[in-house]
């Protein structure tokens, strides 16, 4: 008889674990051994309708439960746990020691997908990496909780159906977070970031003051997302605030200086306009610690 393991790995039935394991259960409460009816009970089971460790246990628990010995089976279950909890630790600290060790980039060492824009490994790479495959398994069983609420037809189904291939859910490591989302910039002419971060900022009346709290609301929205942000009204607010800065035609204006003699370095509306995008562009690259370390765009 075949038993397949936690780790997907397969090994022949041995009898002689399920003994060990509740002959430890009876010990930690303080009797000499497993009991001698509950030792020959279990070897008589019939095992063949069980196909994996987890299984097994659960048929041994209760068991136990409907023997009466409950003491017993308490500490089987906390023998579980433990064991569960060790596995865990020797699991993560496997997976950083590969995170560290590795010659690969960030995004190859990625521990469920390879959705990552970040190839630099740092230690905030390596903490959203470390537990994306626990995060998977709450969001996948949220769907179905969501799927039963609604009665579908497909609640049932759908965890096989992720994992055959037959649909995809992108990214499904960022647990309650959405995935890509779009926005609209009105808010932030009308009431700055205000009710975003609740700091009581003003609306931008400049292209400065526009450009900076514009790159101030992506970094604020993108933590509360798990993809990309799109802004489609961006370059038509910042030609807004160019017309507010030098005319409906400052597009025309490239080359005309816009600073005094107290300016070192002499500026022309072109150089400006240069200098602002630049400014936004780099911004909205840089990695977010608010979202493992990867860019907001």
């Amino acid at each position: 008889m075949i038993i397949k393991k936690r780790d997907n790995s397969t090994e022949e039935f041995d009898i002689n674990k399920i003994i060990n394991a509740v002959d430890k259960a009876y010990k930690a409460c303080g009797y000499r051994g497993i009991n001698k009816r509950i030792d020959n009970a279990i070897r008589m089971m019939n095992w063949s309708d069980y196909n994996s460790v987890e299984a097994i246990q659960d048929v041994v628990e209760n068991y136990l439960m409907a023997s009466a010995e409950f003491a017993v089976a308490k500490a089987f279950i906390l023998y579980r746990e433990k064991h569960k909890q060790a596995r865990l630790i020797s699991q993560k600290l496997g997976y950083i020691h590969k995170y560290v060790d590795s010659n690969e980039n960030a995004a190859n060492l990625s521990n469920t997908d390879d959705n990552a824009n970040s190839s630099k490994k740092t230690a905030a790479t390596l903490e959203s990496e470390l537990y994306k495959d626990t995060n998977r398994i709450i969001q996948r069983n949220q769907m179905k909780e969501l799927l039963n609420e609604i009665k579908s037809p497909y609640r049932d189904q759908y965890i096989k159906d992720l994992e055959h291939h037959i649909i995809y859910q992108h990214d499904e490591t960022g647990l309650l977070k959405p995935y890509c989302s779009a926005y609209t910039l009105y808010p932030l002419l009308i009431d700055g970031t205000n009710n975003v971060d609740g700091t009581k900022n003003h609306a931008p009346k400049h292209l400065s003051s526009f450009c900076g709290q514009f790159q101030n609301l992506v970094f604020l929205l993108s933590a509360q997302k798990k993809g990309a942000g799109a802004y489609g009204e961006f370059f038509n607010f910042f030609s807004y605030f160019c017309e507010k800065e030098w005319g409906e035609n400052y597009w025309q204006k490239p080359d005309v200086i816009i600073t005094n003699e107290h300016c070192l370095h002499p500026m022309t509306i072109g150089s400006t306009i240069d200098q602002y995008f630049q400014s936004v562009t780099h911004y909205i690259n840089q990695p977010a610690g608010n979202r493992g370390n990867q860019s907001p765009f």
